[in-house]
């Protein structure tokens, strides 16, 4: 009883006063809970950016240089390949051969020419998700692990293993569903993590590859790593993304003198590489007695209260629903409305272990409102 009050009040909004009284405060200290930017008090500030929310971090010591409403959720768009990506070598063996089908092509950007009916080893497919962004490779990688919900389980799961609750997702490619969100701090917990991991670190790093299906022609792909088309000394790999609620966003890391740093943006104004340079740039230039705003690694006792925090608040929710339920079927009693709902908190602050992988899909995004564009565009990403 207790598990299926937590499932039902997972779908339900929290009301604004409750979401106010339970917080713990912001995973990765204090001033992630920042609605404007902060940076180390001893150094000069970054660079001026048109990205709506963004972090800086040194993958090494987790240490949070730079960021702008880094628990601000949004819109993903392809970024969120690189989380189907950690989850797809986490679970699948490599040489895994996948079929086609035609129903995974019917979506926008089929970019390297998938056949139906043939078949794809995953490390090709990889290949081709992260070089060129194919939003039609990312639905044939997520039959892999046997069923697109399995593998959006695992999405969420791997994100929710790594600390990362501010991300909800519901599609493997990124494009636009309604709740479907991240934030600039739970994409570089993600960056992080798979910085770490070999596996996700050959497809980040590819800039070429011969790509084709198994015993079937091939044909070179080349990277759009914007880094590494601006020439960016250092660069590991990037992953860009865009969709007109999205803007444009970016992930990507770069090493120089024994460092790796880590840039995370989302809703910048224009194609994002310059600006992450810019960041790793500013970063790499910071001395090392420069403080640190914040972490990417939160305490376990953090941790900890975040899950007392979230199952405390989802039985008072049950609790509420009960109390509503009740009233609409008592006799003689008025029936009254369900009490006024908000969206989820951009606050990071909470477990999802308490209600299980069924309440992160059914968790609702809070953006803040758009910032107005230059000049229309379609919907399409790039």
């Amino acid at each position: 009883m207790a598990a299926l009050c937590c499932a039902i009040g997972a779908a339900i909004p929290w009301p604004g006063a409750a979401t106010a009284d339970i917080r713990t405060g912001p995973i990765g200290g204090s001033l992630m809970g920042t609605t404007g930017e902060v940076h180390a008090s001893n150094s000069a500030p970054p660079p001026a950016m048109d990205a709506s929310a963004y972090v800086v971090a040194d993958a090494t010591t987790g240490n949070v240089l730079a960021a702008k409403q880094p628990h601000w959720r949004n819109e993903p768009a392809s970024i969120l390949k690189t989380l189907l990506t950690l989850t797809i070598v986490r679970n699948v063996p490599l040489d895994k051969q996948v079929v086609v089908n035609a129903a995974d092509l019917n979506v926008e950007c089929t970019c390297v020419g998938l056949t139906p009916g043939r078949s794809y080893t995953v490390d090709a497919l990889l290949h081709a998700l992260l070089m060129r962004s194919g939003n039609d490779v990312a639905n044939v990688l997520a039959e892999a692990t046997g069923s697109r919900a399995k593998t959006l389980q695992l999405m969420n799961a791997t994100a929710a293993s790594l600390g990362a609750y501010d991300i909800n997702a519901l599609t493997p490619n990124g494009l636009n569903t309604p709740g479907q969100a991240v934030s600039a701090y739970d994409m570089a917990l993600v960056l992080r993590a798979g910085l770490a991991d070999p596996r996700f670190l050959q497809y980040f790093s590819s800039t070429t590859f011969s790509f084709g299906p198994v015993g079937g022609p091939s044909r070179p792909l080349e990277s759009q790593n914007e880094l590494w088309h601006l020439g960016f000394s250092g660069e590991i790999g990037a992953k860009n993304g865009w969709t007109t609620p999205a803007g444009h966003t970016f992930a990507a890391a770069a090493q120089r003198g024994g460092r790796t740093l880590i840039v995370t943006m989302l809703n910048d104004d224009h194609p994002a590489g310059a600006d992450a340079a810019a960041l790793l740039n500013w970063g790499f230039g910071l001395s090392a007695s420069a403080g640190a705003v914040g972490s990417l690694v939160p305490a376990p006792a953090d941790v900890a209260q975040a899950q007392q925090a979230r199952a405390a608040a989802n039985a008072a929710k049950a609790n509420t629903i009960q109390q509503h339920a009740n009233a609409q079927t008592t006799p003689g009693r008025p029936t009254k409305t369900p009490p006024p709902g908000s969206n989820v908190s951009v606050q990071s602050g909470f477990s999802l272990g308490a209600v299980g992988l069924a309440g992160i899909a059914l968790l609702p995004g809070r953006r803040r409102p758009k910032k107005r564009r230059r000049n229309s565009r379609p919907t399409r990403e790039r």
